[in-house]
């Protein structure tokens, strides 16, 4: 999951209609992007905003899955850590069959 701040969109691009996402990437486009290459680089989007980050977290316990928060305070190594502690719990814990 990326959290993102979302923009009022560039008014020249919407005059030559031009497809630019209306959200700036945390914590920046290469950060966020090398983040995102490392923990499987979905291919989906979805943008909210009246979810917080608290709602897919709660879900993807329910549903048994990992849920990895990139945003604002994502440092690279801390994230590698924290694929490598998910990949972990989740082998031990009987997942991803």
């Amino acid at each position: 999951m990326r959290n993102v701040a979302v923009t009022e969109g560039d008014k020249v691009a919407a005059q030559i209609n031009c497809a630019i996402p209306p959200w700036v990437r945390e914590p920046n486009l290469k950060m966020a992007a090398t983040a995102w290459i490392f923990a499987g680089a979905s291919h989906h989007t979805g943008l909210s905003q009246t979810l917080t980050t608290a709602h897919p977290r709660h879900f993807a316990e329910i549903a048994g899955m990992k849920c990895l928060v990139i945003d604002r305070d994502t440092k690279i190594p801390d994230f590698m850590n924290a694929l490598k502690w998910n990949d972990a719990y989740y082998h031990l814990a009987g997942g991803w069959h």
